[in-house]
């Protein structure tokens, strides 16, 4: 859940049958202007092979906010907040500190 609120407008989808990787990642946003491939060998979890293309740099978005979830302790659905905008054009997401 914390990496989908801190990284907006981005889908994604699972892919077991690529001859390059045991599993690959695939992260696009909706714009359609972004896109990454991270390879998992089905081995280890430290290291994966990531391509990256168009402005958005999603898969350094999901490291980013997958560091800041650690950080924060690893908070549940109890510890982030959403706001919205009184017109409802605009939302923030945060995390509570406890």
């Amino acid at each position: 859940m914390h990496i989908g609120l801190h990284v907006p407008g981005v889908w994604h989808a699972w892919d077991t049958d690529v001859q390059e990787a045991h599993t690959r990642l695939w992260l696009a946003d909706d714009g359609a202007t972004s896109w990454a491939g991270v390879d998992y060998d089905g081995r280890q979890m430290s290291t994966f092979a990531v391509a990256q293309y168009g402005p958005r740099r999603l898969w350094d978005e999901v490291a980013r906010a997958h560091e800041e979830f650690v950080s924060a302790g690893r908070p549940g659905i109890e510890g982030h907040r959403l706001r919205v905008a009184p017109d409802g054009r605009g939302t923030h997401h945060e995390v509570r500190r406890a």
